[in-house]
């Protein structure tokens, strides 16, 4: 008979890159760890992985086990969770996103997931490396993560419109000499968003220094309406603030610069559950 928890404890090794981390994982200790590991090998007769002096590295077999055997236990251990003593509101999904996309789009969902979220806020750069860490179930991107192994899909579309203080007079046929004059308030120190409408509308990188970077939209569009400076803003961010006149919209771009955001996931998690359900609710 396979003994599963052999297949079990060489999927957290793989997973969790140590014995020790691996064993944890699992809930035994870590001599029984290195024990099933070494059971399993013998059984197939093949090597799994390189022994290092920090981790535990796959060998061309391993890889091919994992691949074979990772997403059907993935699809058991939900399984188990579902049909367990465990109600599915007391399931925890763990996922990433960007504060504003959880503020404005996210939280109208929320009373109709069947489970208990735990999100994390912060850059798609950083929450990559969360979920390359298994420390995210999934997380919403602001742009494709080129690492191998993971899932997209795209769930929203945000364009982007110039906004400026509603006391600021602003030329009838204003220049892109007179735009990059003015007071700028910037999401980051590269201007990424600025640079990219200028570069789609005037076809230039400016030579802009913000008089204030603030890796917040919410904290933009605020200090545009307090009269700082302009910037340009994701449609869903602006569009009320526009419409309540607390800001003036200047220009909304006849051809979109727009941006897809994604929602991401490992391979091994494509068939999990909460993966499925949250994805059905976007």
């Amino acid at each position: 008979m396979v003994n599963l928890e052999l297949y079990r404890t060489f999927i957290s090794i793989y997973r969790e890159g140590t014995i020790s981390k691996a064993a944890i994982s699992v809930e035994i200790t870590q001599p029984a760890a290195s024990q099933q590991l070494a059971s399993l090998e013998k059984s197939l007769k093949t090597k799994l992985f390189e022994r290092t002096p920090r981790q535990m590295v796959p060998t061309d077999m391993g890889h091919e086990l994992y691949t074979k055997i990772s997403d059907s236990f993935d699809w058991i251990d939900q399984v188990s969770k579902n049909f367990s003593h465990t109600s599915d509101k007391q399931t925890l999904f763990t996922i990433g996103t960007p504060l504003e996309f959880y503020h404005d789009r996210l939280l109208p969902l929320l009373t109709s997931l069947p489970f208990r979220c735990h999100f994390v806020f912060g850059s798609t750069q950083a929450l990559a490396q969360m979920l390359e860490d298994n420390r995210l179930d999934a997380m919403i991107a602001t742009h494709k993560i080129r690492t191998p192994n993971l899932i997209h899909h795209d769930i929203f579309t945000e364009s982007f419109w110039l906004v400026a203080p509603n006391d600021l007079e602003i030329p009838k046929n204003y220049s892109r000499s007179w735009l990059i004059k003015q007071r700028w308030i910037s999401y980051d120190a590269k201007l990424s968003i600025i640079r990219k409408y200028f570069k789609t509308i005037y076809n230039i990188k400016p030579a802009i220094a913000p008089i204030l970077i603030t890796p917040n939209l919410h904290t933009i569009l605020k200090s545009v309406e307090n009269g700082i400076g302009m910037s340009v803003l994701p449609d869903y961010i602006c569009k009320n603030s526009i419409i309540e006149k607390r800001v003036t919209l200047v220009h909304k771009p006849k051809i979109a610069i727009s941006n897809t955001l994604y929602f991401v996931y490992k391979s091994m998690k494509k068939e999990s559950l909460l993966v499925k359900e949250f994805l059905k609710h976007l």
